[in-house]
């Protein structure tokens, strides 16, 4: 779906026949629309997450599968990924708001999980140090780290490709 391998399908399992629209062509962005179902974002381009960290309605959110997360609602956030700050968001369209409550239908949480994990790896990132991070914690973790000389785990920086130039899996 979209390119990536193990993107679930936003909608009622059986359906065959999708519109998929990619726009992958700058290496900070990249996005997806799965028409009627819904549509992936997801950027690195600084200006666009200064911008949305700096926007009023930025805020902690309750934890989502064990991740703190920080942004809009829980299908707008940024990730500190592999160093580089991450906007992952999820709309979704009225094809997918029309089948909720089917038992063939993701739940919502399940899609936008799914999608950040398969996104994030796409991008370099893991499960292992993919951590969804408010501004305020991430400051605050990286003057602790300073000031007591912690180790940290080796950030593969040196994986994280442009995703236009990424094969599929």
């Amino acid at each position: 779906m979209c390119g990536l391998a193990i993107l679930e399908f936003p909608g009622p399992e059986g359906q065959t026949k999708v519109r998929e629209m990619v726009q992958d062509r700058t290496s900070s962005t990249w996005s997806c629309e799965v028409t009627g179902h819904a549509t992936y974002a997801v950027t690195q381009e600084p200006h666009i997450v200064a911008g949305i960290r700096s926007s009023p309605g930025y805020k902690e959110h309750p934890r989502v599968a064990g991740h703190q997360v920080s942004g809009f609602d829980t299908r707008h956030v940024v990730a500190d990924c592999a160093g580089t700050p991450t906007y992952f968001s999820i709309e979704l369209g009225q094809d997918y708001t029309s089948a909720i409550g089917e038992s063939s239908a993701p739940r919502t949480k399940d899609l936008f999980e799914n999608f950040v994990d398969v996104a994030g790896k796409r991008l370099g990132c893991n499960a292992h140090w993919l951590r969804l991070v408010g501004n305020s914690e991430m400051k605050a973790r990286q003057g602790m780290a300073r000031s007591q000389k912690m180790e940290r785990e080796p950030q593969p920086k040196d994986i994280i490709h442009s995703m236009s130039t990424m094969q599929e899996e």
